[in-house]
């Protein structure tokens, strides 16, 4: 088991937020034509918004399982927050903290060159717990990343295969998962710092996934059969594939929750090809 453990600032969200009614670059790349496409958002602003859910938090069903496909362009992105990271999913705000997906970049303060970490927190934000690992990674290659809570300890997969799990209790808070209003966001969690490149096929599931179903999920990836795959799934409670051609709908595939592409994104202008 590896050390997961991280801060989340309780204290106040003073940071240059993006308008909400801000326009985003979203025009189509020339010749999309949706499928096996994706967005890339500009790592200056560009995120995808999707309301609150219950369904979106650990407690509503007793486990919660995160998956998307990332495809990050820099390795040392620009906007970063707190010792160097880039938050690229999450649910969280002010006192309204629950789950995030992060990424260290190079040059960070901590020593965690391109950290991809998974980490589940209290409302009131403070010491998080998660799981994490920490590999050389490729500008520019696709990445298959889950992170899973269950009543006891998150866990982070890499193209299918479990790489750590972490105790909620295992640290010197014990995290009680519970549901905040914060909305999930895609590219950012809370406005502070943005994911520059492509992210694809990002799905929640109101229970911990198991590690078979992950691993086929992963040997799946990019092929004409995947959505399927997805959809297939029992426990599936939203499934944003972001392959939209145009307008700022980021359509939910199980037609439950649209969400809404913000500043700096530009639709189907990536392959969605993991290899």
């Amino acid at each position: 088991m590896a050390s997961g453990i991280c801060y989340q600032n309780t204290m106040n969200d003073d940071f240059d937020l993006l308008p909400s009614d801000a326009t985003p670059n979203n025009d189509p790349a020339p010749g999309a034509t949706g499928g096996l496409v994706a967005p890339v958002f500009d790592g200056q602003g560009g995120y995808v918004e999707i309301p609150d859910s219950s369904d979106y938090s650990q407690p509503t069903r007793g486990g919660l399982t995160v998956e998307a496909w990332i495809r990050p362009d820099s390795l040392a992105m620009t906007r970063v927050e707190a010792s160097g990271y880039v938050h690229w999913l999450g649910k969280g705000e002010l006192h309204r903290q629950e789950w995030v997906a992060r990424m260290y970049q190079d040059g960070n303060d901590e020593g965690r060159a391109n950290r991809i970490s998974f980490y589940a927190f209290n409302l009131m934000g403070g010491q998080g717990n998660g799981s994490y690992f920490e590999d050389p990674l490729t500008e520019g290659a696709w990445l298959h990343v889950v992170g899973r809570i269950d009543a006891a300890s998150t866990s982070i997969f890499r193209d299918g295969n479990q790489r750590d799990t972490d105790a909620l209790s295992g640290y010197n808070t014990v995290i009680v998962p519970e549901h905040g209003t914060a909305p999930v966001r895609i590219g950012t969690r809370d406005r502070q710092s943005f994911f520059q490149g492509a992210i694809s096929r990002v799905a929640i599931y109101g229970a911990p996934l198991s590690a078979a179903a992950l691993r086929d999920h992963a040997q799946a990836g990019g092929s004409s059969g995947y959505d399927a795959l997805i959809l297939g799934e029992p426990d599936l409670v939203g499934y944003w594939k972001l392959d939209d051609t145009a307008g700022n709908v980021a359509a939910d595939a199980i037609g439950r929750n649209d969400g809404s592409y913000v500043g700096g994104v530009t639709l189907a202008a990536a392959t969605w090809n993991p290899s």
